[in-house]
């Protein structure tokens, strides 16, 4: 099972031309993350499938490709053209939210190693995986989905999550968020700092005056601004860097 685990994440993370021929060759069939369709006949349905994939880890969903109710075998039969991937996109965008993303690919083999595959079309629509998004929602109603719905995939099947599949999603999220905060934390949150930091002077600047109790010179007379941080920017960093330095201290000490 790992294998075949691998070989999936590797088709949908490179859904090129011959990754896709090896995996019509020897697929398994339908999975959680790679969903088969004979054409675009109903985006409807299509979109739930979409919908299902992209909250269930990413994946792909190969068009022009016939699977059997049976014995599970696949028949590349092909499209007859390709579809305009300005009309499959805006027959999905009815049903999806728009920050869902998805590719529509186009393939054909003139020539093939597999010989079922020589001269025929397929089209793949490559879902992308968003954690931070996650669930997507249905936002439209039609012939096989409903509005205001969540999906996920279960092996072959698109179907409404049960109680321990929202918490995994949710949990997903939670994580995906906890990371983010944490990454940005040290990159944007100090680039932010200093830019505060750069909009405040740290001194003040009066015009050269002449007066019995003080004579400047021509740069003027220069006084602390109040309003400035008393521990400026580079100050913060440095006293950043002891107290990493005393986390790493007493980490070492408990070795």
């Amino acid at each position: 099972m790992k294998v075949v685990r691998d070989q999936i994440y590797q088709l949908i993370q490179s859904p090129d031309r011959a990754n896709i021929r090896e995996h019509l060759q020897n697929t398994i069939g339908e999975t959680d993350n790679v969903d088969y369709k004979v054409d675009f006949n109903n985006y409807a349905k299509l979109s739930r499938h979409i919908l299902a994939i992209a909250n269930t880890g990413g994946g792909l969903i190969i068009v022009g490709v016939a699977q059997s109710r049976e014995t599970g075998q696949i028949d590349p039969i092909g499209l007859d053209r390709f579809v305009d991937k300005a009309d499959i996109y805006k027959g999905i965008q009815k049903y999806v939210p728009n920050y869902l993303e998805f590719d529509v690919l186009d393939f054909e083999y003139t020539e093939s190693e597999y010989e079922k595959l020589k001269g025929k079309k397929i089209q793949v629509i490559s879902i992308k995986y968003e954690p931070k998004y996650i669930p997507f929602i249905s936002i439209k109603a039609g012939e096989g989905i409903l509005e205001n719905k969540i999906y996920v995939r279960k092996g072959t099947q698109s179907i409404e999550p049960s109680y321990e599949d929202l918490q995994k999603i949710v949990n997903k999220r939670i994580e995906t968020e906890f990371v983010n905060a944490n990454t940005i934390g040290l990159d944007e949150h100090l680039k932010q700092l200093k830019i505060l930091y750069g909009q405040l002077n740290k001194f003040n600047h009066s015009n050269p005056i002449w007066s019995d109790l003080h004579v400047t010179i021509m740069g003027g007379v220069k006084t602390p601004n109040f309003a400035y941080p008393k521990e400026d920017y580079d100050d913060f960093i440095a006293a950043m860097i002891e107290a990493k330095k005393d986390i790493i201290r007493r980490i070492v000490k408990r070795i």
